[in-house]
């Protein structure tokens, strides 16, 4: 829920779980394309931060043109990016 304080520990659980299922190491470049203020955000940050990954951060601009996005995929060379589906 929304507005619901969430401990650093669930957060650390929760990266280190992600990290273990996607097999993410400090070689991936990550492309994050969901909001800062989208709650699902926390981990498309955190992941790469805690594993020392790279992290290429798409302006609202990109998030936007699906063109974009598949020119930043090649240019940044990303291994990883999570899409929430959206309008």
């Amino acid at each position: 829920p929304k507005g619901v304080m969430v401990p650093h520990g669930g957060l650390v659980n929760c990266v280190k779980v992600v990290e273990k299922e996607t097999k993410a190491s400090r070689f991936d470049k990550y492309l994050a394309l969901t909001s800062m203020t989208f709650d699902v955000s926390v981990i498309d940050y955190a992941l790469p931060l805690a594993t020392g990954s790279c992290l290429v951060i798409a302006s609202d601009l990109v998030r936007k043109n699906p063109f974009q996005i598949i020119e930043y995929l090649n240019k940044y060379l990303i291994t990883s990016v999570q899409g929430t589906p959206s309008n």
